[in-house]
């Protein structure tokens, strides 16, 4: 199987290790977490799964701009520190919002208006098909 370059020529996993070459890639705010994201390049389509325990699918959001795929997830608790809550009272309260965002540039081969997500526990997957026309690209041996 021949590896797709993802962002232009070159080698296919710079967008991954050259994250200047993408633009930002990872936003934190609130309760900063991390996302941990695997992108897979199969035969027939992308995959892109993202680990997101503790979330909800209205939590989660998924974006396509232009070859940009943008998974963001935003939770806020909303609890007032000097309420009693169930006969406990809050002294501190540093996880009331969390916010991720991570960005994958996809290559021109994949079809991301036919991208599909889903959430199952706690991890989102997003399957991403390729273009008709760049499955049928087969690579001759030169002999």
């Amino acid at each position: 199987m021949a590896m797709t370059s993802f962002g232009g020529g070159g080698d296919a996993f710079v967008p991954f290790w050259n994250p200047a070459k993408l633009g930002p890639t990872s936003s934190r705010g609130g309760g900063g977490r991390d996302m941990h994201l695997d992108v897979v390049e199969y035969e027939s389509k992308f995959e892109i799964r993202a680990d997101l325990p503790g979330m909800s699918k209205s939590d989660i959001q998924v974006h396509v701009d232009n070859d940009v795929v943008t998974v963001s997830v935003e939770k806020e608790d909303k609890r007032d520190e000097n309420r009693a809550e169930q006969g406990v009272r809050y002294h501190r309260m540093e996880r009331t919002c969390q916010f991720v965002r991570r960005t994958v540039r996809m290559p021109e081969t994949a079809d991301l208006d036919q991208i599909k997500a889903k959430y199952d526990n706690g991890v989102l997957q997003l399957n991403i098909p390729k273009k008709e026309d760049a499955r049928s690209m087969q690579r001759i041996p030169v002999q």
